[in-house]
């Protein structure tokens, strides 16, 4: 790991958001990159305790989606993991729960490599 931009997020997923003009109980969450290279966005962590669903996004409200995953699969099994190239600048993740499911999360955004 090179560095890490965000220690750990922990959420509880218990209320209604607004999300791309729809009430539900998904997570928007705005994430600085300082500096361009590998990241990776996961819930694969030990507080995580339901089916996650995570999508990159290059604005809040209508941007174009960078990238999706649901069920990293392996040692993740059903929590999610994205592994992507970003140049420095402003992205929005969201963070729901696959189908209805609902809980805690543990999130972590990590830079692998500089390029």
């Amino acid at each position: 790991m090179i560095g890490r931009l965000l220690i750990i997020i922990k959420l509880e997923k218990t209320e209604n958001r607004l999300e791309f003009g729809v009430i539900n109980k998904d997570f928007i969450i705005e994430v600085t990159i300082p500096t361009g290279g590998q990241w990776r966005f996961s819930t694969c962590n030990g507080l995580t305790n339901y089916d996650t669903y995570l999508s990159l996004w290059t604005a809040c409200c209508g941007g174009s989606v960078l990238g999706t995953n649901n069920d990293a699969g392996g040692g993740c099994g059903v929590s999610s993991q994205i592994d992507i190239c970003l140049g420095p600048g402003t992205y929005w993740l969201v963070v729901e729960g696959s189908g209805v499911a609902t809980g805690t999360f543990e999130l972590s955004i990590d830079m692998l490599n500089d390029g």
